[in-house]
Formats: structure tokens, C-alpha cells, sequence
């Protein structure tokens, strides 16, 4: 008990009674005795039972056992202090007395510089404790500063951002307007363009038949064609010549084929003379009820191929498809339509027959120039006048004139073919 009460004395305690157990209990040197803190306390406690004792006189006892004064015993040394005057008043030992006298100015001295270094290190920790406050405090307002800093920092990115929001869709939409009124200019110079193109086309139709009379129309249809095949004739006079003046050997079979294409084509223009003083010549052929598709093929593969060198393909020809028509104006829709391939310079020209639940489909495309860019309405190109090649302008309005009136069908362009020029006829049963 001379450490005090609670745990912390008890632990200081049991740590000396642990030393005596380990090193003095069963020791016969007596220096570890002496130098034993736990033993001197044991010697101590012994002494001073004996001294209370009237029965007994104390003659000697070792003095180095109650020797405490360089003893480390800090607060609770002054309670060996008290046993050792005990000892020291009942022994009459002035030496030990002296002894005490000393260490108690030395505890004291310590006591105060403990009361001192406690009240200092009080002080400081106050003062640490104080200052960790203020830390926390500052730490605490530096992180609401941060804070607010930061939600301030957030509040003016949010504004930045919309403004920057605003103005790039102000920007969007003024660019927007601009766009839509370039268009709109646009829009309006080409309608403004069409409109010009369409009035200028159109005054070119109305004065073409303004000039006409069913007469003069009839005898202009016919010189037209009779032009074509008169030039195809001139042609092949130019081309045979050709071969005569370089000198080249002409074969018979050579000589037979340039006769009866000039022949063929020349009963043609005889054909067609005839009727060049009636009105509405074209419905004075006579008419023929058979194939129309095999009368189309027949005639590409048997007379027209042997006038001009061009490439027909033919698709489905084995179609049969009997129907009243003049052979005369048939054979006239398909010279026009092919003639305008030939000026186009088309590669090839091919017949697609197909039966619809209307009657017969005839597609007819070449391969080559598509519809002029120049022409915005594509049934202008039906109109007289108005050419899709460097002619009069009168093929395809005669070919609409004969699938309208003499066959009672239609003809269309198609505009969404776009490796060359097609044209589909409907021929009604």
C-alpha cells in the first residue's frame, strides 16, 4: 500500500514484488537485497514493528537498508520518511535523523519542482489544448470558407455555363437564320429561275402552234420523218462512197445489204408520202391485229438493225400480247424513240416487255447521257419543240401523239432510272 491506491499503484507495486520473486527471494547476496527498492521497503516495515515494541531494545541493524534518500519515490516517499523518523526517534539515531532532515528538503524541493513542472505542463497543455481548439476552430471555418468558396466557385460555373448555354444557342440560332434565308434565297432564285424557264418554254410551245394549222401540222410531222430517214439514206451514201474512193474491194453480199437498206428505208418515205395531203395522216395506215411484241422484235432485229449499227437487247420477247395498231406508226414511235438514243450517243438500247394486269408494259432505256438538267418538268419533253438532243424537237411529241391516240395507251419518263434516258409505254388491252 505504500504506492497509493488504484490500479496504477497496484501495477507499481506488483512490478518490486515481482523483482524480489525473480532476484532477492532466494539470494544469498546480500548487495541485491540492499540494492532492492522492495527489500528495503520489507527491512524497513521489519525495523519499525521491532522499535514499536516496549519489550524489545533495538542494539544495531544495518543502516544501508533504510538508505532511501537517492531513492526515486517521488509522492509516496514521504510515507517511508514518516517510518524512517519513526525508526530514527525510537533508536536515538541522530546520523539518520540528519539523513531524513536532508532527503525531506530534497523531497520537498522536488515536490515543488513537480508542483512547478505539473502546473507548467498543465499550463502548456491548456495552452496545446487551447491552441487545438483555435486549430479546429480555423480548420472548421477554413473548411466552411472552402466550402462556401467552392459553392460560390459552383453557382458562378453554373451561371458561366449558361451563359455560354445561351449563347451558343443564340449563336445556333442566329446561324439557323441565316441558313434558312440563304435557302429561302436560294428557293426563290431557282422558282424565280423555273418560273422564268417555264414561261420562256412555254412561249416557245404556244408560238410553235400558234403558227400552225392541222395542215401545215400534218405536213411538218411528215417532212420530219421523212428527214430522218432521208438522212439516214445520205449516210449511208456517205459511207459507201467512203469505201469506194479508199479504193476497198466490195463484196457482193456487201453491195445486196447497202441496196436493201436503202430500199427498205426508202419504202418507208414512200409509205409515208402518201398521206403528206390528208389531215391526220397517221390514222390513214391501215390497221393489223397480231403481236405486238413479236411485230417490235421482228422488226428491230429484221429492219432496223440492218440501217444502223447500234446494240438492242430485247427481254422477254416471247411475250404475246395481240392488239389492233398500224404498223406505220408503231414503226415511227420506235424509230424517233431509237434515233434520239443514237444522237445521245447511247452504248446500247434495250426493250424490257412485261405483261401487267392492264395489258403490256414496254420499257424502253439506253445506257448513256441522262435527261438534260436544263429540262426541270419532264413532261415538257413530250411538248413540240422541245428537244432532249440537238433535234427539231419533234420525235418524242410525234411517239406521244401515236401511243395516245392510235394505240389509246400512255408514255411516261422515268426519272428515277439514272444510267441514261427510259421510257415506259402502257398499252391497254
Amino acid at each position: 500500500k505504500y504506492f497509493g491506491e488504484g490500479p496504477e499503484a497496484s501495477k507499481k507495486a506488483e512490478l518490486y514484488r515481482e523483482e524480489l520473486k525473480q532476484k532477492d527471494r532466494n539470494s544469498s547476496n546480500i548487495s541485491i537485497a540492499k540494492s532492492n527498492l522492495g527489500s528495503k521497503i520489507d527491512f524497513i516495515q521489519m525495523i519499525k514493528s521491532l522499535v514499536s515494541n516496549k519489550n524489545i531494545e533495538i542494539i544495531d541493524y544495518d543502516r544501508d537498508f533504510v538508505d532511501l534518500v537517492n531513492e526515486k519515490l517521488d509522492e509516496h516517499q514521504s510515507r517511508f520518511i514518516s517510518d524512517l523518523e519513526n525508526i530514527a526517534d525510537e533508536t536515538n539515531d541522530t546520523s539518520l535523523k540528519k539523513k531524513i532532515l536532508k532527503a525531506e528538503k530534497r523531497f520537498q524541493k522536488l515536490l515543488k519542482e513537480k508542483e512547478r513542472a505539473e502546473a507548467k505542463a498543465e499550463e502548456e497543455e491548456k495552452k496545446r489544448e487551447e491552441e487545438e481548439r483555435k486549430r479546429k476552430e480555423e480548420e472548421i471555418a477554413r473548411k466552411e470558407a472552402e466550402k462556401k468558396q467552392k459553392k460560390e466557385e459552383e453557382r458562378r460555373r453554373k451561371a458561366e455555363l449558361a451563359t455560354l448555354k445561351k449563347e451558343k444557342q443564340r449563336a445556333e440560332a442566329e446561324l439557323a437564320k441565316l441558313k434558312a434565308e440563304k435557302r429561302a434565297e436560294e428557293e426563290e432564285k431557282k422558282r424565280k429561275k423555273a418560273e422564268s424557264e417555264a414561261a420562256r418554254r412555254k412561249e416557245q410551245i404556244t408560238l410553235f402552234k400558234a403558227s400552225e394549222t392541222i395542215e401545215y401540222k400534218d405536213l411538218r410531222d411528215s417532212n420530219h420523218i421523212i428527214g430522218v430517214y432521208s438522212d439516214d439514206i445520205s449516210k449511208k451514201i456517205l459511207l459507201f462512197k467512203r469505201k469506194l474512193d479508199r479504193g476497198k474491194k466490195i463484196e457482193e453480199i456487201d453491195l445486196i445489204s447497202f441496196l436493201k437498206g436503202i430500199s427498205l428505208t426508202n419504202e418507208k418515205i414512200s409509205t409515208l408520202t402518201r398521206f403528206t395531203t390528208k389531215a391526220n395522216y397517221l390514222k390513214a395506215a391501215l390497221e393489223t391485229d397480231q403481236n405486238i411484241v413479236g411485230f417490235i422484235t421482228n422488226y428491230i432485229n429484221n429492219i432496223y438493225k440492218s440501217l444502223y449499227r447500234i446494240k438492242i437487247d430485247i427481254i422477254n420477247e416471247d411475250i404475246s400480247f395481240v392488239k389492233k395498231f398500224q404498223p406505220i406508226e408503231l414503226s415511227v414511235a420506235i424509230d424517233n424513240i431509237l434515233s434520239n438514243s443514237r444522237k445521245k450517243g447511247a452504248k446500247k438500247v434495250i426493250f424490257e416487255f412485261n405483261q401487267i394486269r392492264k395489258g403490256l408494259e414496254i420499257r424502253i432505256r439506253d445506257v448513256g447521257l441522262s435527261l438534260s438538267t436544263s429540262i426541270e418538268d419532264w413532261k415538257l419533253i413530250f411538248e413540240e419543240g422541245v428537244t432532249t438532243t440537238k433535234g427539231s424537237g419533234l420525235g418524242l411529241s410525234h411517239v406521244k401523239r401515236i401511243i395516245e391516240e392510235d394505240l389509246g395507251s400512255t408514255i411516261t419518263y422515268n426519272p428515277d432510272y439514272k444510267k441514261g434516258f427510259e421510257l415506259i409505254i402502257t398499252i391497254k388491252k
